[in-house]
């Protein structure tokens, strides 16, 4: 396993790259989830990007999902706790999370959030190349730098992790430079709720 180091500058660019390609689709969120724990910081950055060019703020909602154990154990299937998010009205729901690696946890959450709406779209900062979809169960999927699926993302809010990884020295940590990849919006069969023809 490599480890980059990532800093907030790093992935505050990341978001904006994503949140640029989200607009620019001709859709806003007016509820952004944070995936906990991994997704708070990118979430809160989308949300301060959204907040300064939607029409309309978006709110911040929550719900804890993972696919490891307390001790980074990978689990058997992954874990949704907590949903926080606004009962009132229809939502247009922006899922984020730190990296989509395999999809589940992603799925996981859709499937428990697509109780409250349809107009859903997912959001990470990163995805590990062997994840090639554009989409989380039929919704688009907007994803900012691929990495390879030996790195480990170490972001600066993990401080400790952070400065094991290199962070502070020099912004890519010992894995070297990862290349940016931005996913592309929607494939084919797109509809105007962002879903696409593959279940």
């Amino acid at each position: 396993m490599r480890y980059a180091a990532r800093s907030y500058a790093d992935v505050g660019e990341i978001m904006h790259a994503v949140m640029t390609e989200v607009l620019a689709d001709g859709w806003e969120p007016d509820v952004i989830v944070s995936v906990e724990r991994g997704g708070r910081v990118p979430a809160r950055m989308a949300l301060a990007h959204a907040n300064t060019t939607c029409k309309t703020p978006a709110e911040m909602a929550r719900v804890k999902a993972s696919k490891y154990g307390d001790s980074g154990n990978v689990l058997h299937a992954v874990r949704v706790g907590e949903i926080r998010v606004p009962r009132k009205g229809a939502h247009r729901m922006l899922i984020v999370d730190d990296v989509l690696e395999t999809g589940d946890t992603m799925r996981a959450v859709v499937r428990e959030l697509g109780r409250y709406t349809s107009d859903i779209r997912v959001a990470a900062a990163f995805k590990k190349s062997s994840y090639t979809n554009r989409d989380v169960m039929g919704y688009a999927a907007y994803c900012g730098e691929e990495v390879g699926d030996d790195v480990w993302i170490v972001p600066e809010w993990e401080d400790d992790e952070y400065r094991k990884a290199g962070g502070g020295v020099h912004a890519t940590g010992p894995a070297g430079p990862v290349s940016g990849h931005a996913m592309g919006r929607r494939g084919a069969g797109d509809d105007n709720n962002g879903r696409t023809g593959s279940p």
